[in-house]
C-alpha cells in the first residue's frame, strides 16, 4: 500500500517511533494557505500574497496544531517521533497560485525546524513509502533497506 495525502504519520513498530512527514504537511498548510487568502481577499492577479510576514503569522497560527496533533500521538502511543524534511521536486496544485512558491516553503521550513522535535532534514528520496496496515489508526511502515539505515543514523538523536 502506497501512503495517501493528509496522512503526515507513519509508525515504525519495531523501534517504536512515530514518523511525522513535514514537507507533506507543509503542502497541505500551502493549499489552506491559498484558500484563506481568497477569503481574505489578499490575493493580486490570481496570485496569494508571499509577503514572509503574513506567511509567518499564517503558519505560527496553524502550527500549534501540529504540535498539539503530535504530542497527543506521542502521550497516546508512549514513543518517540522523528520529523522528517525531504523537499520533493514536484509540488501539489497550491504551487500554481504563488509567484515564489519556493519562498513559502522556505518560511514554513525555518519555522517548523524550530519548533518540531527531532527535526531531521534529508536529501535521500524515496523514504518511507511501503505501507502495510495501521496500527492505532496510523500506517505502518514496512522499511526498506534505505529507511532502517536513515533510521538507525538517527535514532540516537531521538527523545
Amino acid at each position: 500500500m502506497i501512503r495517501q495525502n493528509k496522512q503526515y504519520f507513519i509508525y515504525h513498530l519495531k523501534d517504536n517511533i512515530l514518523i511525522f512527514d513535514v514537507f507533506d504537511y507543509i503542502e497541505e498548510l500551502a493549499a489552506d494557505y491559498v484558500d484563506y487568502c481568497f477569503e481574505w481577499k489578499i490575493v493580486k492577479d490570481n496570485f496569494v500574497s508571499d509577503k514572509s510576514k503574513i506567511i509567518k503569522g499564517y503558519l505560527e497560527s496553524h502550527i500549534e496544531n501540529a504540535l498539539l496533533v503530535i504530542n497527543k500521538r506521542l502521550i497516546e502511543s508512549n514513543c518517540k517521533i522523528l520529523c522528517y524534511f525531504y523537499k520533493k521536486e514536484n509540488y501539489n496544485d497550491w504551487q500554481s497560485f504563488f509567484k515564489n512558491p519556493e519562498r513559502f516553503i522556505k518560511v514554513s521550513k525555518s519555522i517548523f525546524k524550530k519548533q518540531l522535535p527531532n527535526f531531521v532534514e534529508t536529501d535521500e528520496k524515496g523514504l518511507f513509502t511501503d505501507i502495510k496496515g495501521t496500527f492505532d489508526n496510523i500506517p505502518c511502515l514496512i522499511p526498506s533497506g534505505e529507511d532502517l539505515e536513515f533510521i538507525l543514523k538517527n535514532k540516537k538523536k531521538l527523545r
